[in-house]
């Protein structure tokens, strides 16, 4: 046996392509974004929303409305706050779901009504979207979009 020097056994040193360096690039960006967007969103927090007109179940976002008859406007209001409890002034879109012949969207709002949908503004930490009750009796749900956060809503409209 003889003995090796200890040069001999290393490998030799590998060029580094360009395409490499490109492709472990390309890799590391989406990493560093999420990485930096990271704290952002843990900083921004969620919203609260409540809705303060008609009956509503405590601790949810069911309200009741008893009495309303076919033509009736029917205010369901709103308030918004941020993480600190500071009330939050930013658009808002809303949109009804399964309300076929119990409620639409009423022309007297101050946003804009385009069938089912609403857009306004929530100002001062609060909005009135106002619905007119078509004459049936039942439950439907409206889905409240303000910036990037979203609630549904569950309405029942009763004799």
């Amino acid at each position: 046996m003889t003995p090796t020097s200890p040069d001999s056994t290393r490998p030799l040193p590998r060029e580094v392509s360009r395409r490499r360096v490109i492709r472990t690039v390309a890799w590391s960006v989406p990493v560093v974004a999420v990485a930096v967007a990271l704290p952002q969103a843990a900083a921004s927090g969620t919203m609260t929303l409540a809705v303060t007109s008609g009956d509503v179940d405590p601790g949810t976002l069911n309200v009741r409305f008893a009495g309303a008859s076919a033509g009736d406007a029917v205010p369901l209001s709103i308030s918004v706050t941020d993480p600190n409890g500071t009330p939050v002034t930013d658009g808002f879109v809303a949109s009804l779901s399964g309300a076929d012949g119990i409620a639409a969207w009423s022309p007297d709002n101050e946003g804009q009504v385009a069938s089912t949908d609403l857009s306004g503004s929530v100002v001062g930490g609060s909005a009135t979207l106002i619905f007119e009750a078509l004459g049936a009796f039942g439950t439907f749900s409206v889905l409240i979009v303000v910036g990037a956060q979203s609630w549904v809503l569950s309405v029942t409209v009763a004799a």
